[in-house]
């Protein structure tokens, strides 16, 4: 995908079919706080969560960056994502969980792990379920990063609503016709979204921006 187009029309028309689905028959919910429901306990062994050690250690290392909101790869049924309790200075695979499924009308969340994932994983959730090309997101809500981003006029969400409820996620999922980078400067979110094909390609597109529109003293 390229930062300028990110979907092609057929992938367009199909988000614009889910959207509505999903305006007609889910309540507007505060999917923040999903009730988390662990089908089974035990340390994340999924072979996937190499690649978010990966890109999370590039995030800290090369570029420095202090706060990661979430971070996520798909896998073969749901999708693998950090805890709640994320620390990027210290992090195995013990950080992550993996979400099997999530049902909007009852905001049940089915993970298997020990920990809650991070608490905008049903905004992981709802993009990979409207964006079918995509198997890797990240929300990296850093400030400083966050500030230069701001002054770059990238595509940029503002929404006052004080929960993330189906509202801003419909916002969110909209701006991805157009690009698969975002400010999202949400009362119920901040951060820098990117997603991409893989996550690797995530990070990729990420570190472009960061080393356009930051100093480069700053990574």
């Amino acid at each position: 995908m390229s930062n300028d187009k990110a979907l092609s029309e057929k992938e367009e028309e199909q988000i614009s079919q889910i959207l509505e689905s999903m305006q007609k028959n889910m309540p507007m919910d505060n999917y923040q706080k999903p009730n988390i429901q662990f089908i089974q306990r035990g340390v994340q062994l999924n072979r996937r969560s190499f690649e978010l050690v990966y890109v999370l250690e590039n995030l800290r290392d090369t570029l420095k960056i202090q706060s990661v909101k979430s971070i996520s790869t798909k896998t073969g049924i749901g999708f693998l994502i950090n805890t709640e309790s994320l620390d990027i200075s210290h992090f195995n695979r013990d950080t992550f969980v993996e979400v099997m499924d999530f049902d909007p009308v009852r905001n049940n969340m089915m993970v298997i792990g020990n920990e809650p994932p991070a608490e905008n994983a049903t905004l992981h959730w709802f993009m990979y379920r409207g964006l079918k090309n995509i198997n890797g997101i990240m929300i990296i809500e850093d400030e400083k990063y966050l500030k230069y981003f701001q002054m770059a006029s990238l595509p940029t969400i503002t929404n006052q609503d004080e929960i993330l409820n189906l509202n801003v996620a419909l916002e969110i999922l909209k701006m991805a016709k157009d690009s698969n980078i975002t400010v999202l400067n949400c009362k119920s979110i901040r951060g820098i979204l990117v997603f991409g094909k893989t996550l690797k390609d995530a990070y990729d597109l990420f570190e472009r921006n960061v080393k356009k529109y930051a100093p480069s003293n700053e990574f």
